[in-house]
């Protein structure tokens, strides 16, 4: 789903019209939707203490791409999905620890 979200993203490209700006953001909050749930089940698979620190790093990202999302003159859109896709970078390296234990 995250694959296909990604080559989504780049045949809507957002700066081309209404509907292709709108089919961008659908395309890329629900890429994010499946990060942010593929990071859930690796948290709760997990000791809390581990992996709250990379979900709350995640969450926090956003939040702040969330709120930037309606508002095309706010310049935390690209802050807030950067540490969005650090925090569940973070979260799939502490899943492939967990797969060599």
């Amino acid at each position: 789903m995250v694959a296909l979200s990604l080559a989504l993203l780049f045949v809507t490209p957002y700066n081309r019209g209404t509907v292709l700006n709108w089919a961008h953001m659908a395309v890329g909050v629900l890429g994010a939707l499946a990060q942010l749930g593929i990071s859930l089940r690796l948290v709760s698979r997990r000791p809390l203490a581990r992996v709250a620190a990379e979900f709350v790093v995640q969450l926090a990202g956003g939040l702040v791409a969330a709120t930037s999302l309606p508002n095309a003159n706010c310049p935390h859109l690209l802050l807030g999905e950067i540490v969005y896709e650090v925090g569940f970078a973070w979260c799939l390296l502490e899943w492939t620890f967990a797969l060599e234990q």
